[in-house]
C-alpha cells in the first residue's frame, strides 16, 4: 500500500495537484517513519522533488495531523537525491560512453573494458577522453567520484 501511495503521490505531483500529492504522501511517510522504511521512498525516481516540496509545505502549513520526524524526512531526502535522474553532465554522455563509465566505476582496466564492449583499447581511450571532457574532470579517479554521486 505504501508503494502505491508513493507512486500515486508522484503522479499527482506530475499533474500539478500538489495538495493531493501531499495528502497521499503523508500517511505513507507517517507509516514509513514508524517502521523505518526508506527504500520504498528512495528507490522511486521523481520522489526527490516531491519530498522537497512536501518538506516546505509541511513547515509552512503545520496542518498535517501526525508529524513526520524531521530527521527521517531529511534522511529520505538524502537517499532520494542519489536516486534522482542523472545530472545534466551525465545526460550529455552517449549510451556507449555511459557503458564505459559504468565499467570504469567497477574498476575495469582499459583492456577489460575493450574486451567486454568488443572494442579496441585505443577506442576505449577515446571514449574515456570524451567522458572526462563532458564531466569536466581530468582523471580516472575524478570521473569515478563524479559518477558515484549519480549512481550511473
Amino acid at each position: 500500500m505504501m508503494e502505491a501511495s508513493v507512486l500515486a503521490a508522484i503522479c499527482y505531483k506530475e499533474l500539478k495537484q500538489e495538495n493531493l500529492a501531499f495528502a497521499t504522501l503523508h500517511p505513507a511517510l507517517v507509516s514509513g517513519a514508524q517502521y523505518g522504511y526508506k527504500r520504498i521512498f528512495a528507490d522511486e525516481s521523481g520522489i526527490y522533488p516531491l519530498l522537497k516540496d512536501y518538506q516546505l509545505y509541511n513547515r509552512s502549513k503545520s496542518a498535517l495531523q501526525e508529524e513526520v520526524p524531521s530527521d527521517y524526512l531529511e534522511e529520505l531526502l538524502v537517499l532520494s537525491k542519489r536516486a534522482e535522474p542523472l545530472d545534466e553532465d551525465v545526460n550529455k554522455l552517449t549510451s556507449r560512453e555511459k557503458d564505459v563509465l559504468r565499467l570504469l566505476i567497477s574498476g575495469a582496466t582499459n583492456r577489460e573494458m575493450a574486451n567486454q564492449l568488443f572494442l579496441s583499447e585505443g577506442t576505449i581511450r577515446v571514449y574515456l577522453t570524451r567522458v572526462y571532457s563532458k564531466l569536466e574532470v581530468k582523471s580516472r579517479s575524478q570521473a569515478i567520484l563524479r559518477a558515484k554521486e549519480w549512481d550511473v
